[in-house]
């Protein structure tokens, strides 16, 4: 009996030595980032505009990324607008980032700027814009999908 126990508690333990021997490999679009956070995105005003204030109103946000282990040459940010029934513009080039750290401030002008048939009067209670971001490697990998942890796109709200 003692026997069973004792070789019972061998074999856990090798099974334990054996599952902890390698570590887990990284998705290779996350090969040579810093576990995939490299983008950081501060949004550093409010998201929900109240629709009286729209015109003094803005979107200000920091970017930041660490490129150290695989170079970007930019950060494109792109928008589009969502009618609070669902429909969606096609996604939109607002601006793009080649340095780190940097800022920026868009009015909501500057947002509906180059959505086809879009005014800032049109926009009505529960209208948003998405705000999306694209890293662009120096090695030609594209990465605009990211982890729920680590996504830095943002959605811009309006109410009554």
């Amino acid at each position: 009996m003692k026997t069973r126990y004792i070789t019972l508690v061998i074999a856990l333990v090798a099974i334990c030595f054996v599952s902890c021997d390698e570590d887990e490999e990284l998705p290779e679009f996350l090969d040579g980032t810093e576990f995939g956070i490299l983008l950081q995105v501060d949004v550093t005003s409010g998201t929900d505009i109240i629709l009286s204030d729209i015109s003094s109103s803005d979107i200000s946000f920091d970017v930041t990324y660490d490129d150290t282990k695989r170079p970007v040459t930019s950060i494109v940010v792109q928008k589009s607008f969502i009618a609070a029934d669902g429909t969606a513009s096609e996604k939109v080039e607002q601006m793009t980032v080649t340095t780190s750290p940097a800022s920026a401030t868009l009015s909501i002008s500057d947002l509906v700027s180059g959505i086809s048939g879009l005014a800032v009067g049109d926009i009505a209670d529960g209208d948003s814009f998405s705000i999306n971001f694209i890293t662009n490697y120096a090695d030609g990998l594209v990465v605009d999908n990211y982890g729920t942890g680590v996504n830095p796109n943002f959605s811009v709200v309006f109410t009554e």
